[in-house]
């Protein structure tokens, strides 16, 4: 019986004349079928040869937003088509970016010599998941035997793949040329660890200059600050491809401008404007800083909240990194679950009749309200659903640990014990890996920091699963703790909060030091950070020598401080204090801030601050940290010299009004200063009224405000160019 066309064989046939029995004997019509080659579905009249012709025609389907579960299912179709009779090793070039969809037990059945073969294709295409990129590296890198820049120059979005301990192994001048080429693009998508292993060999022939200057792009942000400041040749010009972590910006912007006669030309060179201070522009002259003004315009997304509310409005918490609600999340399953057409799957665990268990396109298009599947349907994911879905499934972020569990059962069902699995089996995963009991991860295999990396890149692990990581690492490399070296460091990430003090103080100062940026992300305990904070001091010098550069690359390390420590730092220093490290520092010791200190912590910190922070503070405290989350910048009558007081006598100044008032409205002015004089009773606070120069209000804050006490309230002297109103 002859199957009847379906409705995309009808449009051809009837719009196009092109017989049914022509897709069977030539390709060239495909050739000539646009993005229409996306919604092929005549799957019975095509040969191998011509499943290849329209895979390669479907490269232009990745700009079909909405349609990317069908395209993907018809990609795995075709696929199959085109390898029928044939080998991998042989189709392996011809297939296009396809081959994203092989499996691992397929890419691991590959010969090295057929991705050597294969190479210019395999290296351009888009959409590797991380543990294929580590099977295809590894196979290349088998028929290459030597790591030379050669080889590795050919590798393209593969560069991934290849072993921290590999890239430390190269060649330096194959390094630095590698450094200067166009494989350099794809520097970026190495893991920390592996940018480490680079980056340490390229410094460690002490040519710390030449080694810097070459590193471009994001990259560069891995440099540390201590490298930096033992270099002094920088200038503006070598900064601007370069992406600059906030603590190198801040070093670097302080650092040039000694040596430049305008420093305000700087804020052109790159991203070194995330190293303006407050102070800086506060010493701009209005026509300075309306002549630069475009360069903070340009640069918003690049700023802190603290970067001058003066400049810049953010909310101290954003969307960004949020879960959706979980109604959300639960109305996108219902509506992809109803519109579905898929007959439920034949590849079906035992025991799994009448349980709704996911399909891949379902999996593709539900994203992260995948979360809202029953722990059993997870369960009864057909063996080849899970192989092609694992990474999709293993990068959701509101699973329960019960779902996580129930995947991590399915993975082994499916690759057996925890024993067998290696480095690819573990980047695939993604969370799923937390599931895994400390008796499970002492299974592993964990003699490759990569395979660490891949572990530590989740930071949720509990402290016994933590230190079976750590333990498992030392034990099956051999390293002790003082050999380990930087990029070692970096690659065991959130489980070197499982060291205790002493093996803390085990670890080499010299690698320490390059590290430290990526150690101030760890969200340790106290007693972790205090011991973190001692090697710091060996680096960067006491809590009183530190700037606001060390101060930001120090991140959670800084919550080690003791009280004393803490009430010793100046307070223009507190907006230096990541938000991390604000949330980590104990609440007891949190309360032993200044009203002063806490007061110019700036916007983005003071959001930080935790509620149970919040409880331990006195009423003062409190109205310093709103002062904090308002974004005032303000001077107290303490630091206001003599002449700068009010020379109105209380008895001239307008009676204060009642809270929320005007008390004085200026007219707005493009330049120049203009000065309002008024009482308000306290506790008094400060509101502009943006001009249409200015782009939000929490810009126009005050370039000089002096208070004096008096016996009704505060007088207060306000100073600045666009001022419109004071409210108090």
């Amino acid at each position: 019986m002859t199957t009847p066309p379906s409705s995309w064989t009808r449009f051809m046939t009837s719009h196009l004349n092109w017989p049914r029995h022509f897709w069977r004997e030539s390709a060239p019509p495909a050739l000539m079928l646009g993005l229409l080659v996306c919604f092929y579905d005549d799957l019975e009249l095509l040969d191998a040869a011509v499943a290849q012709v329209l895979l390669h025609q479907m490269i232009k389907c990745s700009h079909l937003r909405g349609f990317q579960a069908g395209v993907q299912k018809l990609k795995a179709d075709l696929l199959e088509i085109a390898t029928e009779n044939q080998t991998l090793n042989e189709t392996l070039g011809s297939l296009s970016d396809a081959v994203v969809g092989l499996t691992h037990s397929q890419l691991d059945s590959l010969c090295p010599e057929a991705v050597h073969g294969a190479i210019s294709t395999l290296n351009q295409v888009s959409g590797w998941a991380k543990s294929q990129v580590i099977i295809l590296s590894a196979k290349y890198l088998a028929h290459e035997k030597v790591l030379s820049f050669y080889n590795v120059s050919q590798m393209g979005v593969l560069l991934a793949g290849v072993g921290t301990q590999a890239f430390h192994a190269m060649d330096r001048r194959d390094l630095m040329q590698l450094l200067r080429s166009a494989i350099s693009l794809h520097v970026s998508d190495l893991s920390p660890a592996q940018q480490h292993g680079v980056l340490s060999k390229v410094m460690e022939a002490g040519d710390t200059a030449s080694g810097i200057v070459e590193i471009q792009g994001p990259f560069f942000k891995e440099v540390s600050l201590f490298d930096l400041r033992r270099e002094p040749g920088f200038n503006s010009t070598v900064l601007k491809e370069k992406e600059l972590r906030r603590s190198q910006a801040l070093f670097l912007f302080e650092l040039l401008s000694k040596t430049t006669r305008r420093p305000e030309e700087l804020l052109s060179a790159g991203q070194l404007v995330k190293g303006v201070m407050c102070s800086h522009i506060e010493a701009m002259s209005v026509d300075s800083f309306l002549a630069h003004f475009q360069h903070f315009e340009n640069n918003f997304s690049l700023l802190s909240p603290y970067q001058f509310p003066d400049i810049l409005q953010q909310t101290a918490s954003k969307m960004a990194g949020t879960l959706p609600p979980k109604e959300f999340l639960q109305a996108v399953f219902e509506s992809v679950r109803n519109s579905s057409e898929e007959s439920p799957s034949s590849d079906r665990s035992p025991g799994c009749h009448g349980v709704s268990a996911p399909s891949s396109n379902d999996i593709i298009k539900l994203a992260e309200a995948n979360a809202c599947w029953a722990p059993e349907g997870l369960l009864c994911l057909g063996e080849d659903v899970f192989l092609r879905s694992v990474e999709l499934l293993g990068a959701v972020r509101s699973f329960s640990p019960a779902q996580l569990r129930t995947l991590k059962e399915k993975a082994v069902q499916v690759w057996d014990a925890p024993s067998y699995w290696r480095e690819y089996h573990l980047a695939s995963l993604g969370r799923i890996v937390l599931a895994l009991t400390e008796g499970e991860l002492q299974q592993l295999d964990l003699s490759s920091i990569d395979t660490v990396a891949s572990l530590s890149q989740q930071t949720e692990w509990t402290p016994g699963q933590a230190k079976s990581i750590l333990q498992g690492f030392l034990e099956d490399s051999g390293y002790s703790v003082q050999d380990l070296k930087s990029f070692h460091l970096v690659g065991l990430g959130a489980t070197l909060c499982a060291m205790n003090i002493t093996e803390i103080s085990l670890i080499k100062i010299s690698e320490f030091r390059v590290v430290v940026a990526r150690i101030g992300t760890l969200l340790c305990s106290t007693h972790v950070l205090t011991e973190f904070k001692r090697k710091a001091e060996v680096v960067f010098g006491g809590p009183t020598e530190w700037s606001s550069s060390v101060l930001q690359e120090l991140g959670t390390i800084a919550a080690g401080l003791s009280k004393e420590e803490l009430r010793m730092l100046d307070k223009d220093l507190m907006p230096y204090f990541q938000p991390s490290a604000i949330k980590c520092l104990p609440d007891e010791i949190f309360k032993e801030l200044s009203a002063e200190q806490i007061a110019f912590l700036g916007p983005e910190n003071a959001a930080a601050v935790t509620p149970a922070q919040r409880r331990q503070l006195s009423m003062l405290q409190l109205q310093s940290l709103q002062r904090a989350l308002d974004g005032a910048k303000t001077r107290s009558w303490l630091d206001a010299p003599p002449s700068a007081s009010p020379t109105r006598t209380p008895s001239s100044l307008s009676p204060p009004g009642p809270l929320g008032s005007t008390v004085e409205t200026l007219s707005p002015l493009h330049t120049g200063k203009q000065r309002v004089t008024a009482q308000a009773p306290l506790p008094f606070t400060f509101q502009c009224q943006p001009h249409r120069w200015i782009p939000s209000p929490t810009f126009c804050n005050f370039s000089q405000l002096f208070a004096e006490i008096t016996d009704t309230g505060v007088q207060v002297t306000v100073c600045w160019p666009w001022l419109r109103s004071v409210r108090a």
